[in-house]
């Protein structure tokens, strides 16, 4: 996960 997965820890949706 990346830091702007914040919204979506540990889930690939916006930066995959």
């Amino acid at each position: 996960h990346f830091p702007l997965d914040l919204a979506a820890v540990e889930v690939p949706s916006i930066n995959g």
